[in-house]
């Protein structure tokens, strides 16, 4: 299995002179995040998990990075990175740990084969032979690999270092061509690397949601939709011929989620349209966070959680997201529509000999988990475990204080994600395909779509509107509540005391 899950930035309150109001955040020092990191490494149940001998490692994003939406114009960038991967305890001849001190940003990738013995699963970086900076520059036919099968590769990249800053002004409601999230040193690692990789499983992690278009300003909702061409390199490298059941994993949002993109080939149209082709599905598992959701209040500071005013931040974090998964059309958020049964066994691997044993839930509701939309807004992290017999991989949101029972819970086969066997639950028709495709460059060579289709333009400005607009007068009821009481008050006083001088 694998595990996949600081704060370090605090939230200092909310500044109402602009509107939507902004919060107010305070970036940390490099003293001050290593003074965190040592907290962390001295607890007791942090100590115990690190005992178990698991292999930790990951990248930053803007609270471990130390200000909050940070970019490449961070002044310790540098050494933030430093600070994390000692934190995680990178060997020093680690090529993680070089890239970070040379202030290249936190990124890299572990290749674990599951064929070795407990313990040894990790694969060293030659032996890997998918890092460009540990294996010579050679054509990549020539490069040998030392690992089976049952592998795994986690790539994680580095969404802070190297950012274009979010526009500003007016520019921040309009998506921005020119910006870049990996910067093009990362960009050239990442898409060589990946197309090395042999592993059975590519799992890609990423600070910022992919798939996801929640809210059209960056500086309130960060996500890769709104540098859309960075978007689609991503997508690019992620779909290259080769690349083995891609599986993306990322955070920041306060929540878990699971998203679904279906990608279909351009240059390959055999003349019957795209949308009768079979699509390459790309999924994407958000989980977030361990301290702080939106379940319980989306602010991060202790205030928020254990004030006397605390129960209603909690009540209106809740609704306001609740409602904005009710109100909104995104389109790419799973819906569990379906399982497999003896009536639809061509999902299946074709060697299945036993349909029970091979159940797949694409679409969520695996193992007793929630059904229809698949989100959960308590504190939660999520795990992915794979079955080398059945080749599946099971994916579960557990939250951290609830039951065994996952609250989230999916299965795919390695084929289904590979895209050599088809994924249900599509409702993608010509046209949404032609819309996305009109928005590409003439050498992109995948559209990627959201499952469920594309959401009109007028449906999701609407739902965003009142998502919005509910957030922010819940935000702001307290105080409109405060004056009201206050001035009742007042008038009261007053009329008390002209009586009193009548009389």
């Amino acid at each position: 299995r694998l595990s996949l899950h600081a704060d370090a930035d605090h939230f200092a309150g909310m500044d109402f002179t602009h509107f939507p109001p902004h919060p107010i955040h305070e970036s940390a020092t490099p003293e001050r995040l290593r003074q965190y990191y040592a907290q962390q490494r001295s607890h007791p149940g942090y100590k115990h998990f690190l005992d178990t001998n698991i292999t930790v490692f990951g990248t930053m994003d803007d609270h471990d990075y130390g200000a909050n939406n940070g970019d490449r114009t961070y002044k310790y960038r540098r050494e933030s990175g430093v600070a994390y991967v000692d934190f995680v305890g990178e060997p020093d001849d680690s090529p993680i740990r070089k890239r970070a001190a040379a202030g290249r940003g936190v990124y890299g990738v572990k290749v674990f084969d599951f064929a070795r013995n407990e313990g040894e699963e990790l694969v060293s970086d030659v032996d890997a032979g998918i890092d460009p900076d540990v294996v010579d520059d050679t054509d990549d036919a020539e490069l040998t690999y030392d690992y089976s099968n049952k592998s795994v590769a986690v790539f994680v990249l580095d969404v802070r270092s190297n950012r274009t800053p979010w526009p500003k002004g007016l520019d921040v409601w309009v998506q921005s061509d020119t910006g870049d999230i990996l910067g093009e040193e990362q960009w050239e690692w990442f898409e060589k690397a990946i197309r090395r990789s042999k592993a059975s499983v590519n799992i890609i992690v990423s600070g910022l949601q992919v798939h996801a278009n929640r809210f059209p300003n960056a500086n309130i909702a960060e996500e890769w939709v709104n540098f859309p061409r960075s978007r689609q390199r991503l997508f690019e490298a992620i779909l290259q011929e080769g690349v083995k059941a891609p599986l993306i994993v990322s955070g920041d949002v306060h929540m878990a989620q699971l998203l679904r993109k279906d990608c279909f080939k351009r240059r390959y149209d055999d003349g019957d349209g795209l949308a009768k082709r079979r699509a390459r599905p790309l999924v994407e598992l958000t989980t977030s966070g361990l301290t702080h959701s939106w379940g319980t209040c989306f602010a991060s500071s202790k205030q928020y959680h254990t004030s006397w005013y605390a129960p209603y931040f909690h009540w209106m974090s809740r609704t306001s997201m609740n409602f904005g998964h009710w109100v909104c059309p995104w389109t790419e958020l799973v819906r569990n529509n379906m399982t497999v049964t003896a009536e639809n066994v061509e999902v299946l691997p074709k060697d299945t000999a036993d349909v029970e044993e091979y159940e797949l839930y694409e679409n969520g509701g695996a193992e007793g988990a929630k059904v229809g939309k698949q989100f959960y807004l308590e504190l939660n992290f999520g795990e992915l475990e794979f079955d080398w017999n059945q080749r599946t991989v099971s994916m579960r949101v557990l939250g951290v204080d609830g039951p065994v029972t996952p609250m989230l819970g999916a299965k795919w086969s390695f084929d289904q994600l590979s895209g050599g066997i088809v994924m249900p639950g599509s409702n993608i028709d010509a046209h949404d395909i032609a819309r996305v495709e009109s928005t590409l460059a003439p050498n992109d060579e995948w559209v990627c779509v959201n499952y469920q289709g594309v959401a009109h333009p007028l449906d999701y400005f609407v739902g965003t509107l009142a998502g919005a607009v509910l957030l922010f007068s819940l935000i702001l009821l307290p105080n409109i509540l405060s004056v009201v009481v206050a001035v009742v008050v007042v008038r009261h006083v007053l009329r008390r005391v002209k009586a009193m001088k009548w009389r």
